[in-house]
Protein backbone atom coordinates (compact mmCIF):
# COMPACT_ATOMS: atom_id res chain seq x y z
CA UNK A 1 0.00 0.00 0.00
CA UNK A 2 1.20 3.56 -0.43
CA UNK A 3 1.97 5.59 2.58
CA UNK A 4 -0.98 7.89 4.05
CA UNK A 5 1.40 10.18 6.12
CA UNK A 6 0.69 13.51 5.51
CA UNK A 7 4.13 14.66 4.95
CA UNK A 8 4.92 18.30 3.86
CA UNK A 9 6.69 18.17 0.77
CA UNK A 10 4.90 14.94 -0.41
CA UNK A 11 4.25 14.44 -4.03
CA UNK A 12 2.08 12.06 -5.75
CA UNK A 13 1.79 11.42 -9.49
CA UNK A 14 -1.36 9.68 -10.70
CA UNK A 15 -1.00 7.36 -14.56
CA UNK A 16 -3.52 9.99 -15.84
CA UNK A 17 -6.94 8.20 -17.39
CA UNK A 18 -6.99 9.28 -21.31
CA UNK A 19 -9.87 11.61 -22.26
CA UNK A 20 -10.53 11.85 -18.37
CA UNK A 21 -9.51 15.41 -18.26
CA UNK A 22 -8.91 17.55 -21.03
CA UNK A 23 -5.27 19.71 -20.86
CA UNK A 24 -5.27 23.37 -20.29
CA UNK A 25 -4.58 25.67 -23.50
CA UNK A 26 -5.56 24.96 -27.32
CA UNK A 27 -2.35 23.58 -29.13
CA UNK A 28 -0.64 26.05 -31.56
CA UNK A 29 -0.93 22.83 -34.41
CA UNK A 30 -2.37 19.54 -34.25
CA UNK A 31 0.22 16.96 -32.32
CA UNK A 32 1.28 13.85 -33.38
CA UNK A 33 1.81 11.05 -31.35
CA UNK A 34 5.08 11.59 -30.97
CA UNK A 35 5.23 15.07 -30.53
CA UNK A 36 2.76 14.13 -27.53
CA UNK A 37 5.02 11.37 -25.72
CA UNK A 38 7.98 13.37 -26.09
CA UNK A 39 5.99 16.40 -24.27
CA UNK A 40 4.67 13.59 -21.50
CA UNK A 41 8.12 12.37 -20.87
CA UNK A 42 9.12 16.34 -20.17
CA UNK A 43 6.39 16.85 -18.04
CA UNK A 44 6.98 13.86 -16.45
CA UNK A 45 10.51 14.43 -15.47
CA UNK A 46 9.23 17.93 -14.68
CA UNK A 47 6.79 16.72 -12.28
CA UNK A 48 9.59 14.19 -10.23
CA UNK A 49 11.68 17.71 -9.83
CA UNK A 50 8.80 19.41 -7.49
CA UNK A 51 9.18 16.10 -4.56
CA UNK A 52 11.00 17.27 -2.35
CA UNK A 53 10.78 14.49 0.78
CA UNK A 54 8.37 11.62 -0.09
CA UNK A 55 6.95 10.71 -3.78
CA UNK A 56 4.08 8.73 -4.92
CA UNK A 57 3.15 6.77 -8.04
CA UNK A 58 0.19 5.26 -8.83
CA UNK A 59 -1.80 3.95 -11.97
CA UNK A 60 -5.35 2.40 -12.16
CA UNK A 61 -6.14 -1.29 -12.48
CA UNK A 62 -9.15 -0.66 -14.65
CA UNK A 63 -10.59 1.52 -17.75
CA UNK A 64 -13.33 3.32 -15.83
CA UNK A 65 -14.95 3.10 -19.38
CA UNK A 66 -14.37 -0.34 -20.53
CA UNK A 67 -13.49 -2.20 -17.33
CA UNK A 68 -10.97 -3.91 -19.11
CA UNK A 69 -7.62 -4.45 -16.86
CA UNK A 70 -4.96 -1.79 -17.92
CA UNK A 71 -1.39 -1.97 -18.17
CA UNK A 72 0.37 0.62 -16.44
CA UNK A 73 2.35 3.92 -17.69
CA UNK A 74 5.40 3.17 -19.34
CA UNK A 75 7.30 5.91 -16.62
CA UNK A 76 6.15 4.25 -13.89
CA UNK A 77 7.80 0.99 -14.88
CA UNK A 78 10.58 2.87 -15.91
CA UNK A 79 10.91 4.10 -12.13
CA UNK A 80 10.28 0.73 -10.51
CA UNK A 81 13.10 -0.32 -12.52
CA UNK A 82 15.33 2.30 -11.34
CA UNK A 83 14.49 1.15 -7.80
CA UNK A 84 14.75 -2.10 -8.31
CA UNK A 85 17.90 -1.70 -9.44
CA UNK A 86 17.17 -4.37 -12.45
CA UNK A 87 14.86 -4.39 -15.67
CA UNK A 88 10.67 -4.60 -14.51
CA UNK A 89 8.12 -6.03 -16.52
CA UNK A 90 4.29 -4.81 -16.22
CA UNK A 91 3.64 -8.56 -14.54
CA UNK A 92 6.35 -8.01 -11.74
CA UNK A 93 4.68 -4.88 -10.78
CA UNK A 94 2.18 -7.35 -8.83
CA UNK A 95 4.77 -8.45 -6.21
CA UNK A 96 6.39 -4.52 -5.97
CA UNK A 97 3.03 -2.62 -5.74
CA UNK A 98 0.53 -2.95 -3.07
CA UNK A 99 -3.27 -2.26 -2.89
CA UNK A 100 -5.35 -0.57 0.46
CA UNK A 101 -8.06 -2.75 1.74
CA UNK A 102 -10.88 -0.77 1.21
CA UNK A 103 -12.98 -2.62 3.92
CA UNK A 104 -10.36 -1.70 6.45
CA UNK A 105 -9.26 1.40 5.49
CA UNK A 106 -10.32 4.66 7.89
CA UNK A 107 -12.38 7.35 5.51
CA UNK A 108 -10.32 9.96 6.53
CA UNK A 109 -7.48 8.22 4.99
CA UNK A 110 -9.14 7.83 1.33
CA UNK A 111 -7.47 8.78 -1.39
CA UNK A 112 -9.62 11.01 -3.12
CA UNK A 113 -13.29 11.54 -3.23
CA UNK A 114 -14.14 8.73 -5.61
CA UNK A 115 -12.22 6.33 -2.95
CA UNK A 116 -14.25 7.31 -0.16
CA UNK A 117 -17.51 7.14 -1.58
CA UNK A 118 -16.59 3.22 -2.98
CA UNK A 119 -15.94 2.98 0.56
CA UNK A 120 -18.92 4.29 2.10
CA UNK A 121 -20.70 2.28 -0.54
CA UNK A 122 -19.34 -0.92 0.45
CA UNK A 123 -19.93 -0.59 3.82
CA UNK A 124 -23.38 0.72 3.86
CA UNK A 125 -25.28 -0.28 0.63
CA UNK A 126 -27.91 1.13 -0.76
CA UNK A 127 -28.50 3.85 1.90
CA UNK A 128 -25.25 4.66 1.40
CA UNK A 129 -25.73 5.07 -2.35
CA UNK A 130 -28.72 6.87 -1.63
CA UNK A 131 -27.18 9.39 0.59
CA UNK A 132 -24.32 10.30 -1.95
CA UNK A 133 -26.93 10.60 -4.84
CA UNK A 134 -28.87 13.28 -3.07
CA UNK A 135 -25.34 15.37 -2.83
CA UNK A 136 -24.57 14.69 -6.53
CA UNK A 137 -26.45 15.34 -9.51
CA UNK A 138 -23.85 13.27 -11.70
CA UNK A 139 -23.74 10.10 -9.90
CA UNK A 140 -27.42 10.32 -9.31
CA UNK A 141 -28.12 10.69 -12.90
CA UNK A 142 -25.36 7.51 -13.55
CA UNK A 143 -26.92 5.48 -11.06
CA UNK A 144 -30.47 5.90 -12.61
CA UNK A 145 -28.49 5.23 -15.84
CA UNK A 146 -27.17 1.94 -14.91
CA UNK A 147 -30.18 0.36 -13.39
CA UNK A 148 -32.53 1.55 -16.32
CA UNK A 149 -29.40 -0.05 -18.73
CA UNK A 150 -29.82 -3.57 -16.69
CA UNK A 151 -34.04 -3.66 -16.29
CA UNK A 152 -35.93 -6.03 -18.03
CA UNK A 153 -37.09 -3.24 -20.64
CA UNK A 154 -36.02 -0.36 -22.93
CA UNK A 155 -35.24 2.87 -21.72
CA UNK A 156 -34.85 6.27 -22.80
CA UNK A 157 -30.59 5.57 -21.66
CA UNK A 158 -30.42 3.01 -23.96
CA UNK A 159 -32.63 3.86 -27.45
CA UNK A 160 -36.38 4.47 -26.33
CA UNK A 161 -37.85 7.99 -27.10
CA UNK A 162 -40.91 7.81 -25.37
CA UNK A 163 -43.17 9.78 -23.44
CA UNK A 164 -45.20 8.81 -20.86
CA UNK A 165 -49.28 9.56 -22.01
CA UNK A 166 -50.43 10.53 -18.00
CA UNK A 167 -47.62 13.16 -18.12
CA UNK A 168 -49.17 16.31 -19.37
CA UNK A 169 -45.90 18.06 -20.31
CA UNK A 170 -44.29 14.94 -21.61
CA UNK A 171 -47.53 14.41 -24.02
CA UNK A 172 -46.99 17.94 -25.53
CA UNK A 173 -43.38 17.07 -26.30
CA UNK A 174 -44.42 13.78 -27.79
CA UNK A 175 -46.57 15.98 -29.96
CA UNK A 176 -44.03 17.91 -31.68
CA UNK A 177 -41.45 15.70 -31.82
CA UNK A 178 -42.86 12.28 -33.26
CA UNK A 179 -43.96 13.71 -36.31
CA UNK A 180 -40.22 14.91 -36.64
CA UNK A 181 -38.72 11.55 -36.15
CA UNK A 182 -41.25 9.25 -38.28
CA UNK A 183 -39.85 9.69 -41.55
CA UNK A 184 -43.56 9.28 -43.11
CA UNK A 185 -44.87 12.41 -41.41
CA UNK A 186 -41.55 14.46 -41.31
CA UNK A 187 -41.85 16.50 -44.52
CA UNK A 188 -38.46 15.52 -46.23
CA UNK A 189 -37.40 12.18 -47.93
CA UNK A 190 -35.25 9.61 -46.14
CA UNK A 191 -32.52 8.64 -47.85
CA UNK A 192 -31.68 4.81 -48.45
CA UNK A 193 -28.31 4.73 -46.62
CA UNK A 194 -29.81 6.35 -43.54
CA UNK A 195 -32.89 3.81 -43.40
CA UNK A 196 -29.88 1.23 -43.82
CA UNK A 197 -28.06 2.57 -40.59
CA UNK A 198 -31.06 2.04 -38.34
CA UNK A 199 -31.17 -1.72 -39.76
CA UNK A 200 -28.10 -2.34 -39.17
CA UNK A 201 -28.30 -0.37 -35.47
CA UNK A 202 -30.75 1.66 -34.03
CA UNK A 203 -28.87 3.94 -31.90
CA UNK A 204 -26.44 4.85 -34.19
CA UNK A 205 -29.06 5.78 -36.29
CA UNK A 206 -30.44 7.70 -33.07
CA UNK A 207 -27.15 9.68 -32.44
CA UNK A 208 -26.29 9.96 -35.77
CA UNK A 209 -29.38 11.61 -37.38
CA UNK A 210 -31.80 12.12 -34.72
CA UNK A 211 -29.01 13.81 -32.04
CA UNK A 212 -26.89 15.06 -34.74
CA UNK A 213 -23.74 13.54 -33.21
CA UNK A 214 -20.33 13.25 -35.34
CA UNK A 215 -17.47 10.89 -35.34
CA UNK A 216 -14.03 13.13 -33.97
CA UNK A 217 -11.17 12.14 -35.73
CA UNK A 218 -8.15 12.12 -33.50
CA UNK A 219 -4.95 13.62 -35.55
CA UNK A 220 -2.41 10.71 -35.75
CA UNK A 221 0.60 9.93 -38.48
CA UNK A 222 -1.44 8.60 -41.70
CA UNK A 223 -0.38 4.76 -42.06
CA UNK A 224 -3.42 3.34 -44.84
CA UNK A 225 -6.36 4.14 -46.10
CA UNK A 226 -9.48 4.37 -43.72
CA UNK A 227 -11.84 1.52 -45.21
CA UNK A 228 -14.62 4.89 -45.69
CA UNK A 229 -11.67 6.44 -47.75
CA UNK A 230 -11.25 3.55 -49.31
CA UNK A 231 -14.42 3.38 -50.75
CA UNK A 232 -14.66 7.13 -51.60
CA UNK A 233 -11.61 6.92 -53.60
CA UNK A 234 -12.65 3.83 -55.72
CA UNK A 235 -15.84 5.18 -56.51
CA UNK A 236 -14.65 8.47 -57.76
CA UNK A 237 -11.74 6.82 -59.87
CA UNK A 238 -14.16 4.13 -61.10
CA UNK A 239 -17.02 6.96 -62.13
CA UNK A 240 -14.08 9.02 -63.97
CA UNK A 241 -12.42 6.30 -65.84
CA UNK A 242 -15.50 4.92 -67.28
CA UNK A 243 -17.47 8.51 -67.77
CA UNK A 244 -14.14 9.46 -69.41
CA UNK A 245 -14.55 6.43 -71.66
CA UNK A 246 -17.99 6.77 -72.69
CA UNK A 247 -17.87 10.34 -73.66
CA UNK A 248 -14.72 9.77 -75.56
CA UNK A 249 -16.60 6.36 -77.12
CA UNK A 250 -14.18 3.94 -76.04
CA UNK A 251 -16.32 1.46 -74.92
CA UNK A 252 -16.78 -1.53 -74.47
CA UNK A 253 -13.96 -1.56 -71.73
CA UNK A 254 -10.76 -3.10 -72.86
CA UNK A 255 -7.88 -4.33 -70.97
CA UNK A 256 -5.15 -2.68 -72.66
CA UNK A 257 -1.50 -1.32 -71.98
CA UNK A 258 -3.06 2.32 -72.45
CA UNK A 259 -6.38 1.62 -70.58
CA UNK A 260 -4.91 0.38 -67.53
CA UNK A 261 -1.67 3.22 -67.65
CA UNK A 262 -4.55 5.66 -67.88
CA UNK A 263 -6.74 4.38 -64.92
CA UNK A 264 -3.18 4.08 -62.72
CA UNK A 265 -2.66 7.89 -63.21
CA UNK A 266 -6.15 8.52 -61.87
CA UNK A 267 -5.52 6.37 -58.92
CA UNK A 268 -2.41 8.37 -58.15
CA UNK A 269 -3.83 11.38 -59.12
CA UNK A 270 -6.49 10.30 -56.09
CA UNK A 271 -4.39 8.99 -53.72
CA UNK A 272 -2.10 12.44 -54.14
CA UNK A 273 -4.92 14.78 -53.71
CA UNK A 274 -6.26 12.91 -50.48
CA UNK A 275 -2.88 13.52 -48.74
CA UNK A 276 -2.22 16.96 -50.43
CA UNK A 277 -0.86 19.16 -48.02
CA UNK A 278 0.39 16.62 -45.18
CA UNK A 279 2.53 14.20 -46.97
CA UNK A 280 2.67 10.49 -44.93
CA UNK A 281 5.67 10.45 -42.99
CA UNK A 282 6.15 6.71 -42.98
CA UNK A 283 6.65 6.30 -46.93
CA UNK A 284 7.45 2.76 -47.00
CA UNK A 285 3.41 1.62 -45.11
CA UNK A 286 1.98 4.12 -47.19
CA UNK A 287 3.53 3.00 -50.52
CA UNK A 288 2.25 -0.75 -49.72
CA UNK A 289 -1.35 0.56 -49.44
CA UNK A 290 -1.14 2.53 -52.17
CA UNK A 291 0.16 -0.26 -54.23
CA UNK A 292 -3.03 -2.30 -52.53
CA UNK A 293 -5.10 0.01 -53.89
CA UNK A 294 -3.73 0.23 -57.58
CA UNK A 295 -4.15 -3.74 -57.63
CA UNK A 296 -7.69 -3.52 -56.39
CA UNK A 297 -8.36 -1.10 -59.61
CA UNK A 298 -6.18 -3.61 -61.76
CA UNK A 299 -8.43 -6.54 -60.57
CA UNK A 300 -11.68 -4.46 -61.01
CA UNK A 301 -10.77 -3.24 -65.11
CA UNK A 302 -9.71 -7.13 -65.87
CA UNK A 303 -13.63 -8.61 -64.54
CA UNK A 304 -14.64 -5.44 -66.70
CA UNK A 305 -12.60 -6.25 -69.44
CA UNK A 306 -14.23 -9.37 -69.17
CA UNK A 307 -17.73 -8.58 -69.23
CA UNK A 308 -17.81 -6.01 -71.09
CA UNK A 309 -19.93 -8.10 -74.46
CA UNK A 310 -22.97 -8.66 -72.03
CA UNK A 311 -23.52 -4.40 -70.97
CA UNK A 312 -22.16 -1.34 -71.51
CA UNK A 313 -21.92 1.42 -68.84
CA UNK A 314 -24.47 3.97 -69.91
CA UNK A 315 -25.16 6.43 -66.71
CA UNK A 316 -23.56 7.29 -63.67
CA UNK A 317 -24.23 8.92 -60.12
CA UNK A 318 -28.24 8.74 -61.36
CA UNK A 319 -29.78 11.28 -58.73
CA UNK A 320 -33.54 11.03 -57.54
CA UNK A 321 -34.86 13.52 -54.77
CA UNK A 322 -31.51 15.16 -54.95
CA UNK A 323 -30.19 19.09 -56.30
CA UNK A 324 -28.58 18.24 -59.84
CA UNK A 325 -25.10 18.71 -59.80
CA UNK A 326 -23.90 21.73 -61.56
CA UNK A 327 -22.51 21.09 -65.58
CA UNK A 328 -24.29 16.83 -64.70
CA UNK A 329 -25.94 15.83 -67.85
CA UNK A 330 -26.88 13.02 -66.39
CA UNK A 331 -30.53 11.65 -66.00
CA UNK A 332 -32.06 12.76 -63.29
CA UNK A 333 -35.53 13.00 -60.96
CA UNK A 334 -35.79 15.95 -59.28
CA UNK A 335 -38.81 14.45 -56.92
CA UNK A 336 -38.35 11.76 -54.60
CA UNK A 337 -39.38 8.58 -55.46
CA UNK A 338 -42.76 7.65 -53.50
CA UNK A 339 -43.02 4.20 -51.66
CA UNK A 340 -46.53 2.86 -51.13
CA UNK A 341 -46.10 1.04 -47.40
CA UNK A 342 -49.47 -0.89 -47.99
CA UNK A 343 -51.21 0.68 -45.23
CA UNK A 344 -52.36 4.00 -46.89
CA UNK A 345 -49.19 5.75 -46.67
CA UNK A 346 -46.19 6.41 -48.81
CA UNK A 347 -42.31 7.10 -47.67
CA UNK A 348 -40.33 9.22 -50.14
CA UNK A 349 -37.24 8.44 -50.46
CA UNK A 350 -33.83 9.52 -51.82
CA UNK A 351 -30.37 8.63 -53.15
CA UNK A 352 -27.76 7.96 -55.81
CA UNK A 353 -27.34 5.62 -58.53
CA UNK A 354 -23.78 4.59 -58.62
CA UNK A 355 -23.99 3.45 -62.14
CA UNK A 356 -26.39 1.96 -64.99
CA UNK A 357 -25.15 -0.50 -67.60
CA UNK A 358 -27.18 -1.35 -70.58
CA UNK A 359 -27.36 -4.33 -72.50
CA UNK A 360 -27.57 -5.04 -76.34
CA UNK A 361 -31.65 -5.14 -76.10
CA UNK A 362 -31.88 -2.44 -74.37
CA UNK A 363 -32.40 -3.76 -71.00
CA UNK A 364 -30.92 -1.80 -67.53
CA UNK A 365 -28.50 -3.57 -65.27
CA UNK A 366 -27.79 -1.79 -61.87
CA UNK A 367 -24.95 -2.04 -59.82
CA UNK A 368 -23.76 -0.93 -56.38
CA UNK A 369 -20.10 -0.76 -55.55
CA UNK A 370 -19.05 -1.97 -52.37
CA UNK A 371 -15.45 -2.14 -50.99
CA UNK A 372 -15.16 -4.51 -47.95
CA UNK A 373 -16.23 -7.96 -47.21
CA UNK A 374 -19.07 -9.32 -49.19
CA UNK A 375 -21.79 -11.09 -47.13
CA UNK A 376 -21.84 -14.89 -46.56
CA UNK A 377 -25.31 -15.04 -47.46
CA UNK A 378 -26.28 -14.64 -51.18
CA UNK A 379 -29.91 -15.33 -50.61
CA UNK A 380 -30.32 -12.30 -48.29
CA UNK A 381 -30.43 -9.15 -50.35
CA UNK A 382 -32.77 -7.80 -48.36
CA UNK A 383 -30.89 -8.52 -44.87
CA UNK A 384 -33.43 -7.03 -42.64
CA UNK A 385 -33.09 -3.86 -43.82
CA UNK A 386 -29.30 -3.72 -43.89
CA UNK A 387 -29.14 -3.57 -47.84
CA UNK A 388 -31.91 -1.20 -48.92
CA UNK A 389 -30.27 0.75 -51.87
CA UNK A 390 -30.70 -1.85 -54.15
CA UNK A 391 -34.50 -2.01 -54.10
CA UNK A 392 -34.68 1.44 -53.75
CA UNK A 393 -32.65 1.86 -57.07
CA UNK A 394 -34.78 -0.58 -58.99
CA UNK A 395 -37.97 1.65 -58.26
CA UNK A 396 -36.39 4.32 -59.05
CA UNK A 397 -34.91 3.43 -62.16
CA UNK A 398 -37.95 2.71 -63.07
CA UNK A 399 -39.55 5.80 -62.69
CA UNK A 400 -36.73 7.77 -64.52
CA UNK A 401 -36.46 4.66 -67.77
CA UNK A 402 -40.00 3.59 -67.73
CA UNK A 403 -39.40 2.22 -71.33
CA UNK A 404 -36.41 0.38 -70.51
CA UNK A 405 -37.00 -2.44 -67.78
CA UNK A 406 -34.23 -3.52 -64.71
CA UNK A 407 -33.80 -6.98 -65.40
CA UNK A 408 -30.82 -6.99 -63.65
CA UNK A 409 -29.19 -5.45 -59.90
CA UNK A 410 -26.55 -6.49 -57.80
CA UNK A 411 -24.06 -5.05 -55.14
CA UNK A 412 -21.02 -5.26 -56.73
CA UNK A 413 -17.91 -5.99 -54.01
CA UNK A 414 -14.87 -4.98 -55.90
CA UNK A 415 -12.65 -5.89 -52.88
CA UNK A 416 -13.02 -9.68 -53.63
CA UNK A 417 -15.15 -9.78 -57.13
CA UNK A 418 -17.86 -11.15 -55.49
CA UNK A 419 -20.90 -9.87 -57.03
CA UNK A 420 -24.36 -10.14 -54.88
CA UNK A 421 -27.58 -9.89 -56.93
CA UNK A 422 -30.85 -9.30 -56.88
CA UNK A 423 -33.95 -10.05 -58.49
CA UNK A 424 -35.74 -6.70 -59.17
CA UNK A 425 -38.81 -8.72 -59.11
CA UNK A 426 -39.00 -8.87 -55.32
CA UNK A 427 -39.24 -4.85 -54.84
CA UNK A 428 -42.73 -5.55 -55.90
CA UNK A 429 -43.76 -7.96 -53.39
CA UNK A 430 -45.62 -8.09 -50.09
CA UNK A 431 -42.31 -8.71 -47.99
CA UNK A 432 -40.76 -5.53 -49.02
CA UNK A 433 -43.91 -3.96 -47.88
CA UNK A 434 -43.32 -5.05 -44.82
CA UNK A 435 -39.94 -4.84 -43.86
CA UNK A 436 -39.90 -0.79 -44.59
CA UNK A 437 -43.21 -0.56 -42.59
CA UNK A 438 -41.84 -2.47 -39.57
CA UNK A 439 -39.01 -0.02 -40.17
CA UNK A 440 -40.87 3.06 -40.62
CA UNK A 441 -43.20 2.15 -37.64
CA UNK A 442 -40.18 1.23 -34.83
CA UNK A 443 -38.48 4.96 -36.17
CA UNK A 444 -41.62 6.38 -35.51
CA UNK A 445 -41.88 4.73 -31.99
CA UNK A 446 -38.74 5.84 -30.99
CA UNK A 447 -36.88 2.13 -30.80
CA UNK A 448 -33.77 2.67 -31.51
CA UNK A 449 -32.29 -0.34 -30.25
CA UNK A 450 -28.47 -1.40 -30.09
CA UNK A 451 -27.04 -3.81 -32.10
CA UNK A 452 -23.66 -5.76 -31.01
CA UNK A 453 -23.03 -7.31 -34.31
CA UNK A 454 -22.32 -3.50 -35.96
CA UNK A 455 -19.91 -2.34 -33.06
CA UNK A 456 -16.86 -3.26 -34.90
CA UNK A 457 -16.86 -0.53 -37.98
CA UNK A 458 -18.64 2.40 -35.66
CA UNK A 459 -17.51 5.57 -34.69
CA UNK A 460 -19.74 5.54 -31.54
CA UNK A 461 -18.36 2.72 -29.37
CA UNK A 462 -17.11 5.36 -26.86
CA UNK A 463 -20.21 6.25 -26.10
CA UNK A 464 -22.02 2.84 -25.89
CA UNK A 465 -19.18 0.82 -24.06
CA UNK A 466 -17.60 -2.78 -25.00
CA UNK A 467 -19.98 -4.98 -27.17
CA UNK A 468 -19.99 -7.88 -24.91
CA UNK A 469 -21.39 -5.21 -22.17
CA UNK A 470 -23.92 -3.91 -25.08
CA UNK A 471 -24.93 -7.78 -25.54
CA UNK A 472 -25.55 -8.86 -21.97
CA UNK A 473 -27.39 -5.84 -21.21
CA UNK A 474 -29.75 -6.86 -24.38
CA UNK A 475 -30.21 -10.45 -23.42
CA UNK A 476 -32.12 -8.87 -20.23
CA UNK A 477 -34.44 -6.96 -22.51
CA UNK A 478 -35.50 -9.72 -25.03
CA UNK A 479 -38.74 -9.60 -22.96
CA UNK A 480 -39.58 -6.16 -24.56
CA UNK A 481 -42.15 -6.14 -27.21
CA UNK A 482 -40.25 -2.96 -28.64
CA UNK A 483 -37.59 -4.55 -29.31
CA UNK A 484 -39.14 -8.21 -29.90
CA UNK A 485 -40.19 -6.27 -32.81
CA UNK A 486 -37.03 -4.84 -34.20
CA UNK A 487 -35.38 -7.92 -33.96
CA UNK A 488 -37.71 -9.99 -36.39
CA UNK A 489 -37.08 -7.48 -39.32
CA UNK A 490 -33.98 -8.74 -38.96
CA UNK A 491 -35.44 -12.36 -40.42
CA UNK A 492 -36.76 -10.35 -43.76
CA UNK A 493 -34.19 -12.10 -46.21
Amino acid sequence: AVPRARTRGQLSLFDHQEGAAPAAGAPQRLATTQDRLLETRRMFHRALGQATERLILSYPRADPRTGRERLPSLFLVAAASALEGRPVGAADLDALVGEDDLDALPLEDALDASERDRIRVRRGGDEAAEAIAGGSLFFRGARQALRARWSNRLTAYDGLVAFPAEHPKAARFAAEIRPRLDPVRSGWPLSASRLATFAQCGFRYLLQHVIGLDAVLEPEERRRLEPLERGSLFHAVAERFLRERRDRAELPVRDSAETRRRLMEMADEALDSLVAGSPPRFTMLWQRERSRFRDGLGSWLEREAAGANRATPAHFEVAFGLSREVGSAEPHMAEPLVVDLGDGRTLRVSGRIDRIDRRPDGTLVLRDYKTGRAPRDDGGMFRGGRQLQIPFYVLAAARIFPDQPVVEAFLDFVDGGRQVSFDPERVRGREFQDLLRGLVDAIAEGSFVQEPTACDWCDFTAVCGPKGLIDARRRHKLSDLRIQRVLRLRDVV
